[in-house]
């Protein structure tokens, strides 16, 4: 958490790392709405696959966690419950991250019987941008971790390559699941 004073004013609010989960949630928001809205389209393979059953249901989990960690950064900066709502990203960061492989391996499942075929897998059509929404939420989580004994430049280093190890485990991972030569 940032502790900044200036001049008389205390600022213990949302650190750079809940400023940028707030941004990237924006961005997830925004591309959750414009994805929704081009669900409309006719005979498409995304309009064949949001009419499946359950699928809206992960697209409205995901834009309520987005703006739950939005409202809980509001509520951060303007209320005395700082320690309370501070844990709200770091819980809905977990559950986003978990919603995004849950629709990524439902849609798969989906695809395997159906006459469609989803050509954006891992990022398109899932909630959150797939595996890159799954990343943003797992990589806010690391540098909400503390690291005891590193400070500064070295702890965002740290994080960093840890952050990097987490996106090819991913990266694995998707491949295992969709199988040799299908990505």
């Amino acid at each position: 958490m940032l502790k900044v004073t200036v001049r008389e004013w205390d600022y213990d609010g949302p650190g750079a790392a809940d400023w940028i989960i707030a941004l990237c949630c924006t961005v997830l928001l925004a591309s959750e709405i414009k994805m929704l809205g081009a669900t409309a389209q006719i005979q498409t393979a995304h309009s064949y696959y949001f009419s499946t059953p359950g699928v809206l249901v992960f697209h409205r989990a995901a834009m309520a966690l987005d703006g739950l960690i939005l409202l809980s950064m509001f509520l951060w900066l303007v209320t005395r419950w700082k320690s309370a709502v501070s844990v709200v990203p770091v819980i809905a960061s977990g559950v986003g991250a978990s919603l995004c492989w849950i629709e990524l391996v439902r849609a798969l499942e989906v695809q395997r019987d159906a006459l469609f075929q989803l050509q954006d897998l891992p990022r398109s059509p899932i909630n959150n941008m797939g595996l890159l929404g799954a990343q943003i939420f797992v990589t806010y989580l690391l540098f909400r971790v503390p690291l005891p004994g590193l400070r500064g430049v070295a702890a965002v280093l740290v994080r960093v390559a840890m952050a990097a190890c987490l996106w090819i485990i991913q990266s694995v991972v998707w491949d295992m699941v969709v199988g040799p030569g299908a990505s």
